[in-house]
């Protein structure tokens, strides 16, 4: 499976189900009844969300996640840390 370069969203409406998604369409669907597991799901939503926007931003694939390569992404992660402390990126 190839990685699909694109940064994902959450969107999440009381009561329904939480989308995560690109705002044209959804990737994954969590279902959702409002109850008192609510705010833990929709917090699931957002870390998903987040770890895969920081993999589209560090080039990483699925591959590369799947097979476990967490020394390239620390690299990487460290690539960008210095990048913004020096300012390259903006």
């Amino acid at each position: 499976m190839t990685h699909t370069p694109i940064i994902l969203e959450v969107a999440f409406e009381p009561g329904k189900s939480i989308v995560i998604g690109n705002g044209e369409r959804g990737i994954a669907i969590i279902p959702n009844d409002g109850g008192e597991r609510e705010q833990e799901r929709l917090d699931h939503a957002h870390r998903i969300a987040a770890l895969w926007n920081m993999a589209v931003r560090l080039g990483l694939t699925t591959e590369e996640i799947d097979g476990r390569k967490i020394e390239n992404a620390l690299y990487k992660l460290e690539e960008l840390e210095l990048m913004v402390e020096r300012g390259d990126l903006q």
